[in-house]
Formats: C-alpha cells, sequence, structure tokens
C-alpha cells in the first residue's frame, strides 16, 4: 500500500475543497475515500507526482464489471479533481487523468405517481374547505396533474401571460431551457378547481 505517500497532498486537498470549493464534509470524504482507494493500488511508496495514466487505467479497469458506471465516473473524477489540484500547486508536472472521458451513464426516466396516488394525494385536500390555502393548492395539482405540466413549470406560471386567465383550456408555459409554449388541457376538474380558486380571489361567484 502506498496511501500513507499520499497523506500530506490529501489533507491539502481537503482544505482546498473545504475553503475554496466549499464542499461538505460529506463530499469530501467522499473524494477523499476515492483518492486513497486509488492510491492503494500502487507500489508501495508511489508518490503523487510519478503517477502514470496507465496507473489511474489499471484502477478503473480492475473496477469494471464491479461497479457501476456512476461509481466509476465519480471515482474518476475525484482522481482527476486531486491531480489537477496538485498540478495548480506545483506540486506535480502534469494530470494522468488527462483526456481520459468520464464514464458515460445512462440517463434516468422519472417515476411517475400511478394514477390512483395522484387522486389520493389530491384528495386529501379538503373539498369544502375555504381556506384560500387549500383552494389554491387544490387548483395547483389538478393543473398540474391535468396539463402534465413540469413543478417548474407549474410555478413559473403568470396570469397576465394568459389573457383569458387559466380557464382558456390552454396555458403559457417557460420551461428551463427558456422556451415558451402552449399547454393544452381537458376541461373538467382542472376547469372546476381554478374557478372556485380564481372566484375566491376576485370575490366572486364560480361561474
Amino acid at each position: 500500500m502506498s496511501a500513507a505517500g499520499f497523506e500530506e497532498s490529501l489533507r491539502r486537498f481537503d482544505l482546498h475543497l473545504r475553503a475554496e470549493r466549499n464542499l461538505s464534509a460529506h463530499t469530501r470524504r467522499a473524494y477523499g475515500a476515492d483518492v486513497r482507494q486509488f492510491a492503494a493500488t500502487l507500489e508501495p511508496g508511489a508518490r503523487p507526482d510519478h503517477v502514470a495514466p496507465e496507473d489511474v487505467r489499471r484502477f478503473l479497469t480492475a473496477l469494471h464489471g464491479r461497479r457501476n458506471p456512476a461509481t466509476l465516473a465519480r471515482k474518476l473524477a475525484s482522481i482527476r479533481a486531486f491531480f489537477r489540484f496538485l498540478v495548480r500547486e506545483g506540486d506535480s508536472r502534469f494530470d494522468p487523468t488527462a483526456g481520459m472521458p468520464l464514464t458515460r451513464t445512462p440517463k434516468r426516466l422519472p417515476r411517475p405517481l400511478a394514477v390512483d396516488d395522484c387522486q389520493t394525494f389530491i384528495e386529501s385536500i379538503p373539498v369544502s374547505s375555504a381556506a384560500p390555502a387549500d383552494l389554491r393548492d387544490r387548483a395547483l395539482l389538478e393543473l398540474l396533474y391535468g396539463a402534465g405540466l413540469r413543478v417548474g413549470e407549474l410555478v413559473g406560471l403568470d396570469v397576465r401571460d394568459n389573457p383569458g386567465g387559466l380557464l382558456d383550456q390552454a396555458v403559457k408555459v417557460t420551461d428551463s431551457w427558456l422556451s415558451e409554449g402552449l399547454v393544452v388541457y381537458t376541461k373538467g376538474r382542472v376547469d372546476t378547481q381554478l374557478q372556485e380558486f380564481r372566484a375566491h380571489e376576485s370575490g366572486t361567484e364560480p361561474g
């Protein structure tokens, strides 16, 4: 094992992560653990400035098949951050991870709530309540589910962008890429809840 030869550099690296990058203790421990795991695979007495790209590749190859792609990508990112810090500080002439691509991790689609769960969630808000917060929350949930909006699109709605209010079966939304578009929803429960909420806001009877 040669992790001991890395300890002083790791101590300074941890200080850098805390003071300059403001990372949490948990994240700093993860960085340190990844680098120590790599260092333990090197020859006894190995120094950080003598690490070669082959050493890093050998380490990652040994883990391949035993770790998922996200874990491999994290470990490479930790080792890369460590050596880039050493290069910046003048403690190493080059970064042995330079040019190594991070492992591509498959993107996971969000898991939607089942229809029954959505129904139960919406109906947990008292339908007979006249409390403004209950009327607002039920109207928002009905629109979120009925129009298939993202949460960011929902909270970004502005009645001034919808000349017909929110009662014309279409709402103007802006997504995370600042693209605008109209989302159409089916008349029914959404309309009912929106009418009740808007009527309460304006002090009139729902139409």
